[in-house]
């Protein structure tokens, strides 16, 4: 069981490096061609950077490392080791991929490939439980002494910078940093609700046996029956509830049609499932 943990940090680690690696190299070889921003203090950095031409790795690494520092309380103590790692390995690649420029000569076409590379080394990371960077601490911080959620603390900090990048470099790099941000979050929400999405499948039908027997058959997933009631007619009803990947939805639809054309159905999108049959 040991060796099986162990097993499992040490790929967590090659992930988070690997995340590092790939922010790192979308920062250096994308981002600071065209002055784009990234998020959280790693976007700071890089709005200092290009105001006063500070070292990029070595305000990346201050300014994250010192809330990973005073939050530590925050967070569980494997996080923050992780978060850490995290944090010192996107410095060190910011440092070894100084100089690397990919010749992209469109900002449009910069600004795509730029959010998928970054956005995919952030997910990669989160997906592992690391973080490279302190803004969701820091999130946690005011969270927990203020009441604002981590979500709006990440929204108004960001929308700090992206102010004040347009008022430097003008409304156009806003914009494109905007963009940039945009098709960096699709890509991290991707990598952590994985490309194999699931479905929540709730039937209301009188025929509600046969067809669970049917889906527990194929596509072999497992059913929890519910009871209810009608509102109007007062009749007792029973509801199937079941969740399923993407690819077995268009088979579910297919069993209730033949038996039961007049079943109410219900799909819905399983932002994360955990349990038996899921991993």
């Amino acid at each position: 069981m040991k060796s099986v943990k162990n097993m499992k940090l040490a790929a967590d680690i090659v992930c988070i490096l690997l995340g590092s690696f790939l922010f790192a190299f979308a920062t250096n070889s994308i981002y600071t061609q065209y002055r784009l921003l990234s998020t959280g203090f790693n976007g700071a950095a890089l709005l200092l950077h290009y105001s006063i031409g500070t070292s990029i790795p070595f305000f990346s690494f201050f300014l994250n490392i010192i809330f990973v520092i005073i939050g530590i309380k925050f967070v569980s103590p494997m996080f923050a080791v992780k978060s850490v790692i995290g944090i010192s390995s996107v410095s060190v690649f910011l440092y070894l991929t100084e100089g690397i420029a990919l010749p992209i000569d469109n900002i449009l076409v910069a600004v795509i490939f730029g959010g998928v590379i970054l956005g995919g080394g952030v997910g990669f990371a989160l997906r592992h439980d690391g973080a490279l960077g302190g803004m969701n601490i820091l999130g946690k911080i005011i969270n927990k002494y203020f009441g604002v959620s981590i979500g709006t603390v990440d929204m108004v900090f960001n929308g700090i910078l992206i102010i004040c990048a347009g008022f430097i470099f003008g409304l156009n790099i806003a914009l494109y940093t905007v963009l940039a941000r945009y098709i960096a979050n699709l890509v991290i929400d991707n990598i952590l609700e994985g490309f194999n999405r699931k479905k929540t499948v709730i039937i209301v039908s009188d025929k509600y046996r046969e067809i669970a027997d049917r889906i527990m058959k194929n596509p072999k997933r497992g059913i929890t029956l519910l009871n209810g009631e009608g509102a109007y007619t007062g009749v007792d009803k029973h509801m199937i509830y079941c969740v399923i990947k993407l690819t077995q939805l268009a088979r579910v639809k297919t069993i209730v049609m033949e038996e039961d054309p007049k079943a109410f159905m219900t799909i819905l999108d399983a932002k994360e499932v955990v349990g038996k049959g899921f991993i």
